[in-house]
């Protein structure tokens, strides 16, 4: 009979779900749905606002296409936006389930902008060496590669802003979304932590990101404006740093610095399909 008690509720509300728990819960999935395809919807406005960008300043000039001859690729914003937005639903809700207790304690707003920059450089640095473990690892596994990376190799050369998060979630969710995942812990674990860097770095994430699949050589001093000064960091990659990648895989798989590349002998700052860099034929 003893046993029998256990598997016998000793009130009627001993198994119903209270009132606050659902309350609870589903407040943290409508701000997961609404912060993860909030974020989706900034970044194809981001890609968007690029794009137009690029194409005005090449029409006067400032910059120019890596292969003159390639198209112009397009996603559809409702894929662009999914594919952004999806992934970033879940850490969203574990965050709001799991940390923003303990990280709305030790939250501050400061603006101080030495600290602010610190933080953000400190960060792409940790996430350069994270985005490329990942990135290495879709290359070297081909089963791996077919189900969530081939998909952003499709366009080849015709790479555009347009085409930054073209992929599949999985994709996005592995290089970026974890690593953003383990920088909540880390925050988490910290006695403050301040949200203006926070914003800024993820703000600045995208732009170089956006960067990377422009598909234009940028002049230095718009690569530094859009990288937050990070991209005058010695050894820092820029927008043909990656479009190299796309050009071939097996080269420039890091996304902010070309340490790692250099280390592993993968960096590449010249392909023969490049105006400018393809050899000089005899005469």
């Amino acid at each position: 009979m003893e046993c029998l008690e256990l598997f016998i509720p000793r009130s009627p509300t001993q198994f119903v779900i209270s009132t606050d728990t659902v309350q609870r819960e589903a407040l943290c999935c409508v701000v997961a749905l609404a912060a993860g395809f909030g974020v989706g919807a900034a970044n194809y406005v981001f890609e968007r606002v690029g794009f137009q960008l690029c194409r005005a300043l090449e029409a006067r000039g400032v910059v120019r296409r890596f292969v003159p001859t390639g198209g112009q690729f397009e996603e559809h914003p409702l894929s662009n936006v999914w594919a952004v937005g999806a992934p970033y639903i879940a850490l969203y809700y574990l965050i709001a389930r799991f940390l923003w207790p303990g990280l709305s304690e030790r939250m501050v707003v400061s603006f101080n902008l030495l600290e602010v920059w610190v933080f953000v450089w400190c960060a792409m640095v940790a996430h350069d060496a994270w985005f490329y473990s990942m990135h290495r690892l879709f290359h070297q596994v081909k089963p791996l590669f077919r189900l969530v990376h081939q998909r952003h190799h499709q366009n080849g050369s015709n790479v555009t802003v347009l085409g930054t998060a073209f992929g599949d979630a999985a994709d996005i969710g592995l290089c970026f979304v974890a690593f953003h995942g383990a920088l909540g812990l880390a925050l988490w674990l910290l006695p403050r932590w301040n949200l203006v860097g926070v914003v800024t770095l993820i703000a600045f994430e995208v732009a170089t990101n956006i960067t990377g699949h422009c598909g234009y050589e940028l002049p230095l001093w718009m690569h530094a404006a859009v990288t937050a000064g990070v991209g005058l960091t010695p050894m820092a990659a820029t927008s043909k740093t990656h479009y190299i990648h796309h050009l071939d895989p097996r080269y420039n798989k890091a996304l902010y610095f070309t340490w790692c590349d250099r280390l592993a002998g993968s960096y590449r700052d010249k392909h023969r399909l490049i105006a400018g860099d393809a050899p000089e034929k005899a005469a």
